[in-house]
């Protein structure tokens, strides 16, 4: 093998020992992830504290399109603290200015950006956007729709929209203005759907939000149940949001992930992850009229446009065009289909999921990978993550995938 090297037993005792520490000071949600101390990353390659070297089909949990430590991005980190312009508030800064041209430009033409630091953050901004928008038309005008099984955060009401009940109840999930729609299959229609969840006036929906695919399965949702959505938006003036936090900026082989649907581009995006494919940054970029609704001041954020988040986000950008990334993601994932056309694969670009019968089979092949050298993404459900980042060369990826492949068919 030329980019994985196991040199000792995994996981190390040392690590194990280590996370044991870290739990002593952190809380017991941000456990469950395979057992490896992270020493540095570079590209596509991860490697621990004891000479261990991974290859890293995870990007984190798909945040890393440009690749881990990414020197362009470093750089222009380095650049702006040596100003040093580190912080702004709503300030305005000449790298805030350069962001969200470039943004705004490549990503949503004659549009506008709102600039936070977490998915669930862009998540929450574009919920009010919808209900603010809405309201303007019609005082009940405030109801969304989206779909069971969704991840479009962890805080109250994104978790609204998410519909399985018995790991968010805090939440109140039967809040009856968020409607939760069962994830269609071809045979579904939008139609029968809508009117078998909703029996209210169609007139009182703001908005729908939808992952441009399902987070954990990886899943796209029928083309022609999407455009049935488009038309009844239209017909009722709903808004609609792609949540692309986790698909966009090339991950699937487009720049948007909603662009495999072959529609109109929507009302709002809500972005992140791979938009600095490293600190915290995110947003919702949209229409105009809609992004201008709340009135000045009564919409900000602590840290919205950090001059070194937006450093980092204008330099990913770059790196992405100059070194044509996205159609690299699309070449790479035919190379992802050869090798698992066997499986039940879903996904695009370098977007991808293993479905498996249970999740103790998809939790034992993650586990097998990394005694291999290789990360893959535990979901906790009955899949596998394949989502390495953009800039993973060929020889390395079909390495990842041997390891895959063989492990598979050690446990099956």
């Amino acid at each position: 093998m030329k980019y994985t090297k196991v040199v000792t037993k995994l996981p190390h005792p040392e690590d194990i020992k280590l996370l044991r520490e870290i739990n002593k000071y952190e809380a017991n949600s941000m456990q469950g992830q395979i057992p490896v101390i992270w020493k540095r990353a570079k590209d596509f390659l991860v490697e621990d504290r004891h000479g261990n070297r991974f290859i890293d089909f995870t990007s984190g949990i798909c945040v890393t399109n440009s690749g881990h430590g990414n020197i362009d991005i470093i750089k222009a980190i380095r650049k702006q603290i040596d100003i040093p312009l580190t912080y702004s508030y709503t300030f305005g800064t000449e790298i805030r200015y350069e962001f969200l041209k470039e943004l705004v430009n490549t990503c949503y033409p004659k549009g506008k950006a709102f600039l936070v630091s977490s998915g669930t953050e862009a998540t929450e901004v574009a919920i009010k956007l919808m209900r603010m928008y809405g309201l303007k038309q019609n005082p009940r005008k405030k109801v969304i729709l989206s779909f069971e099984g969704a991840m479009h955060g962890r805080t109250m009401t994104a978790e609204k929209l998410k519909g399985e009940i018995k790991d968010n109840q805090w939440a109140e999930p039967w809040d009856c203005t968020f409607i939760k729609l069962p994830y269609p299959t071809s045979n579904s229609n939008f139609e029968v759907d809508l009117y078998k969840y909703y029996s209210k006036s169609l007139y009182d929906i703001c908005g729908i939000i939808i992952e441009s695919y399902q987070g954990w399965s990886a899943s796209f949702l029928p083309i022609n149940y999407v455009k049935q959505i488009i038309k009844k938006a239209k017909e009722y003036k709903w808004l609609v949001c792609f949540d692309e936090i986790q698909s966009g900026i090339g991950r699937t082989g487009k720049m948007w992930a909603w662009e495999h649907y072959n529609i109109k581009r929507p009302d709002l995006i809500c972005f992140g992850k791979g938009i600095s494919s490293s600190v915290p940054l995110s947003g919702v970029i949209g229409r105009k009229d809609i992004l201008d609704t709340p009135d000045i001041g009564s919409m900000s954020s602590t840290h919205s446009a950090n001059p070194i988040c937006c450093a980092t986000g204008l330099a990913n950008l770059k790196y992405i065009k100059k070194h044509n990334l996205i159609e690299k993601a699309k070449n790479s994932g035919k190379i992802i289909i050869k090798a698992l056309f066997e499986l039940n694969l879903k996904g695009n670009g370098l977007a991808w999921a293993i479905h498996t019968d249970t999740v103790e089979e998809a939790d034992k092949i993650v586990d097998e990978c990394f005694k291999k050298g290789l990360l893959v993404v535990k979901t906790h459900k009955k899949s596998v993550k394949i989502v390495p980042p953009l800039t993973i060369n060929e020889q390395a990826l079909k390495e990842g995938l041997e390891i895959l492949v063989q492990v598979i068919g050690e446990i099956k």
